[in-house]
């Protein structure tokens, strides 16, 4: 079968990393890694995540069920090891920038964007996927996880592999790690994706990876304000991943303003335009102001706002590609959201 597409997009590679602060050869690995994302050419161009494991020794005690999911599913028997989009399965510490080359260059035939935002411990995503061609098959995957640790450091005699930070750790994958089920995408449909999850109890730190959190009664978020969420669509069968994303942040929690109940901005990172939602209980008057790093007002507008969600497109086709700041003014309260123009 040859399916012909008339367009591509960008692709944003998926890092599904296992790791572990008991294992020794895992440091120079992450450091390695961590270096190349870090690196201006590969920055904010690919999507990180890692599963902490229960090996060697005692194990990382942020090891979570789900991790394990991830680990049996790619049949990871040793850590370091790194998937990118399903695929390579290999030592971080062999990774390069001419692999890293290899796989952002491959065209992607779906967009995804998505955003999410965090009310006390309540982390909400929206996701949207503009299919180029048509895709059957896929699985939408949601993972909730935590920019920087250092808890879950390892303190046991003879355990410890010397790491004190840990990056992108894992924490749920919403609903599970069975992740969504979708149905067939359709060239030039789009199609949209709301989830919420809520984590339970209080924080504790496991005593190791035989004592994983129960997430029904607990949690080992160490900041709330430190929650990112990378999502991904992957074909379960083959474990080819069509597309990944780090989703935008749009309401945290000490962004949370009496405005409305929520207000989104999608598509962000954008090109020729992007769009305001705006939930609101009754009607009102919202001014809209983008301004550049400069302080330059670069769009102004004055929309009027119903009872119920309000959608207003802002075109940004003659932007130049940068951060912006989107400024929505409603009833005398004001709103900043970040924008990012390709």
């Amino acid at each position: 079968t040859v399916n012909v597409v008339g367009n591509a997009t960008e692709r944003f590679p998926l890092y599904e990393t296992f790791t572990s602060s008991t294992c020794p050869p895992c440091v120079p690995a992450n450091v390695t890694m961590e270096g190349l994302f870090n690196n201006t050419t590969n920055l904010d161009k690919q999507v990180s995540l890692k599963y902490q494991m229960s090996w060697p020794g005692n194990g990382d005690p942020y090891f979570t069920a789900e991790g394990n999911a991830r680990r049996t599913y790619y049949a990871v028997s040793s850590v370091p090891n790194v998937a990118i989009d399903g695929g390579w399965n290999n030592n971080g510490n062999s990774l390069t920038q001419g692999i890293m080359d290899n796989y952002k260059g491959i065209p992607a035939f779906v967009e995804i964007d998505a955003v999410y935002s965090i009310s006390n411990k309540t982390v909400c995503v929206d996701v949207n996927l503009d299919p180029l061609s048509n895709i059957t098959g896929a699985t939408l995957f949601v993972a909730i996880k935590e920019k920087t640790t250092s808890q879950n450091a390892n303190t046991t005699p003879n355990q410890s592999n010397g790491e004190t930070e840990f990056k992108d750790v894992m924490k749920k994958m919403v609903p599970d790690a069975n992740g969504t089920a979708l149905a067939p995408l359709v060239n030039g449909t789009s199609a949209s994706y709301s989830f919420c999850y809520t984590f339970n109890g209080s924080f504790r730190k496991p005593n190791n990876a035989g004592d994983p959190i129960n997430h029904a009664t607990e949690h080992s978020v160490e900041e709330f304000s430190d929650l990112s969420v990378a999502v991904w669509i992957q074909n379960v069968g083959t474990k080819e991943v069509y597309q990944a994303a780090e989703a935008q942040l749009v309401l945290g929690i000490d962004d949370f303003n009496p405005i409305s109940h929520n207000i989104m901005l999608y598509p962000n990172p954008a090109s020729d335009f992007t769009a305001v939602s705006i939930d609101m209980d009754h009607s009102a008057d919202a001014v809209i102001n983008v301004v550049n790093t400069l302080g330059q007002t670069v769009l102004s507008t004055t929309e009027q706002l119903v009872s119920g969600t309000s959608k207003i497109q802002l075109s940004t086709a003659g932007f130049s590609a940068g951060v912006y700041f989107v400024n929505v003014e409603i009833e005398g309260a004001t709103q900043t959201l970040k924008l990012t123009i390709r």
